[in-house]
Protein backbone atom coordinates (compact mmCIF):
# COMPACT_ATOMS: atom_id res chain seq x y z
CA UNK A 1 0.00 0.00 0.00
CA UNK A 2 0.72 3.67 -0.45
CA UNK A 3 0.93 5.89 2.54
CA UNK A 4 1.24 9.49 1.66
CA UNK A 5 1.58 12.03 4.08
CA UNK A 6 -0.30 15.29 3.21
CA UNK A 7 0.60 17.51 6.04
CA UNK A 8 -1.56 20.82 5.45
CA UNK A 9 0.37 22.96 7.82
CA UNK A 10 3.13 22.75 5.36
CA UNK A 11 1.28 24.51 2.41
CA UNK A 12 0.29 28.03 1.42
CA UNK A 13 -1.43 28.08 -1.49
CA UNK A 14 -3.91 25.19 -3.16
CA UNK A 15 -1.41 25.03 -5.64
CA UNK A 16 1.06 23.92 -3.70
CA UNK A 17 -1.31 20.87 -2.37
CA UNK A 18 -2.25 20.26 -6.08
CA UNK A 19 1.43 20.16 -7.23
CA UNK A 20 2.69 18.43 -4.01
CA UNK A 21 0.00 15.42 -4.83
CA UNK A 22 1.09 15.25 -8.53
CA UNK A 23 4.00 14.69 -7.72
CA UNK A 24 3.49 12.01 -4.52
CA UNK A 25 1.25 10.18 -6.27
CA UNK A 26 3.08 10.11 -9.55
CA UNK A 27 0.22 11.30 -11.59
CA UNK A 28 0.53 11.30 -15.80
CA UNK A 29 1.99 14.36 -17.61
CA UNK A 30 -1.31 15.53 -18.33
CA UNK A 31 -2.15 16.16 -14.72
CA UNK A 32 -3.51 19.41 -14.87
CA UNK A 33 -3.34 20.35 -11.30
CA UNK A 34 -6.89 21.59 -10.43
CA UNK A 35 -9.42 20.39 -8.66
CA UNK A 36 -11.21 18.43 -11.46
CA UNK A 37 -8.33 16.91 -12.08
CA UNK A 38 -6.96 15.71 -9.07
CA UNK A 39 -10.10 13.82 -8.34
CA UNK A 40 -10.55 12.59 -11.96
CA UNK A 41 -6.64 11.15 -11.28
CA UNK A 42 -7.57 9.75 -7.58
CA UNK A 43 -10.33 8.22 -8.83
CA UNK A 44 -8.28 6.09 -11.03
CA UNK A 45 -5.57 5.06 -8.78
CA UNK A 46 -5.28 1.09 -9.15
CA UNK A 47 -3.22 0.21 -6.14
CA UNK A 48 -4.05 0.84 -2.55
CA UNK A 49 -3.52 4.38 -1.83
CA UNK A 50 -3.97 5.63 1.49
CA UNK A 51 -3.79 9.86 2.17
CA UNK A 52 -2.56 10.43 5.83
CA UNK A 53 -4.19 13.95 6.79
CA UNK A 54 -2.14 15.63 9.21
CA UNK A 55 -3.71 19.57 10.24
CA UNK A 56 -6.79 18.93 7.93
CA UNK A 57 -8.75 21.53 10.25
CA UNK A 58 -6.19 24.21 8.68
CA UNK A 59 -7.99 26.36 5.81
CA UNK A 60 -6.40 24.02 3.14
CA UNK A 61 -7.32 21.03 4.54
CA UNK A 62 -11.09 21.93 5.10
CA UNK A 63 -11.31 23.04 1.59
CA UNK A 64 -9.69 20.00 -0.03
CA UNK A 65 -11.24 17.34 2.46
CA UNK A 66 -15.13 17.03 0.56
CA UNK A 67 -13.49 16.20 -2.87
CA UNK A 68 -10.95 13.72 -0.81
CA UNK A 69 -14.01 12.46 0.80
CA UNK A 70 -15.86 12.03 -2.60
CA UNK A 71 -12.53 10.49 -4.37
CA UNK A 72 -12.53 7.78 -1.16
CA UNK A 73 -16.35 7.09 -2.26
CA UNK A 74 -15.64 6.78 -5.97
CA UNK A 75 -12.34 4.63 -5.78
CA UNK A 76 -12.16 1.32 -3.34
CA UNK A 77 -8.29 1.87 -3.85
CA UNK A 78 -8.12 5.05 -2.37
CA UNK A 79 -8.19 5.85 1.27
CA UNK A 80 -7.91 8.48 3.97
CA UNK A 81 -7.02 8.69 7.50
CA UNK A 82 -6.02 11.13 10.08
CA UNK A 83 -2.84 11.45 11.88
CA UNK A 84 -1.67 13.11 14.85
CA UNK A 85 2.16 14.45 15.01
Amino acid sequence: MQLVLLDFSVFETMAQVLSFLGEALDFPPYYGRNLDALYDCLTDLSSPTRLLLRHAEAALGKELLPLLRRAVEANPHLSLKAVEE
